[in-house]
């Protein structure tokens, strides 16, 4: 009896549930500026919603007018 490989089954899953991959898992905790992708020392979080990260307050302000202003939810 041979098996079949798990993989598409696996991928199957991880789409069905947005499950993610090991490599996505591994570079997301890289610390690195949502906006522009450097990794200073030191990051600013967005004052409202904690989640994202950026190195300046100049990339803050850019990824605002791009589009954070509409998904950013303040955590409580």
């Amino acid at each position: 009896l041979q098996l079949r490989s798990s993989a598409p089954f696996e991928n199957h899953i991880r789409k069905v549930y947005d499950l993610p991959h090991e490599e996505d898992v591994a570079a997301a905790s890289v610390r690195m500026c949502t906006f522009c992708g450097q990794q200073p020392e030191k990051l600013l979080a967005c004052s409202h919603c904690k989640s994202v990260q950026y190195c300046s307050a100049q990339c803050q302000a850019q990824d605002w007018k791009a589009g954070h202003k509409s998904s950013c939810t303040a955590k409580k």
